[in-house]
């Protein structure tokens, strides 16, 4: 049975399955398979660098910056059972993932929610990472499609559906490690901003595509 402690860290590991997969975002009403037309004035110059802009908040809140992967890229959802378990993460190597994902998350975004938010589950890694009974092996975005694009002079408002996925190890009482591989179609809504650094994240909330809530 498992303890306590060993549910918590576990829990805490997981945080950015957690908040990817809707838990702890806000949800906002939409239909199944909606798909909004894009009109001329939308697609504004520069929607393209804007779209590439939410995939990297995405792929931040996804992956919480665990991985070395370009955050602007997708990533296919990988095979079961084809991952050995990984050396387990140092201390240092956990602070210092942390730090630098802190940092990532400020140059990123400017909402004080979706900072609160993100900074907390990062602030949980290293206690995660002390977990010897659990192998993190990343997690990201494999599609993310824009279904509204509207950018004025200096705010932006996209709408898109993405399929997300998070995937760990984890081992049982007898030793043997099993793959934990959870899936889901979500949507997102982001809302950006222009300030002296740029543009930046100043909403990133998503919800299950029936409409649930968490």
């Amino acid at each position: 049975m498992r303890s306590p402690r060993r549910s918590v860290v576990v829990t805490a590991f997981a945080l950015a399955s957690v908040l990817a997969f809707g838990w702890g975002s806000t949800p906002r009403s939409a239909n199944a398979g909606e798909t909004v037309p894009l009109s001329a004035p939308e697609i504004a110059a520069g929607a393209p660098a804007l779209e590439t802009l939410a995939l990297r908040g995405l792929n931040l809140q996804m992956d919480l910056c665990r991985n070395q992967r370009p955050d602007d890229a997708l990533a296919p959802v990988p095979a079961r059972g084809t991952s050995a378990a990984p050396p387990q993460v140092s201390a240092r190597e956990a602070q210092d993932k942390s730090r630098q994902c802190i940092e990532r998350i400020n140059s990123l975004f400017s909402g004080a929610a979706v900072k609160a938010r993100l900074s907390a589950a990062t602030h949980a890694l290293p206690e995660a990472y002390a977990d010897e009974h659990v192998r993190d092996l990343g997690a990201g975005v494999s599609s993310l499609v824009f279904t509204t694009v509207r950018v004025g002079d200096t705010t932006a408002t996209l709408d898109a559906k993405a399929h997300v996925w998070a995937h760990s190890l984890l081992r049982g009482d007898s030793g043997k490690w099993n793959d934990s591989l959870p899936e889901e179609d979500l949507l997102w809504h982001f809302e950006l901003v222009k300030g002296i650094r740029g543009w930046t994240i100043d909403v990133m909330t998503g919800s299950r595509v029936d409409g649930g809530g968490p």
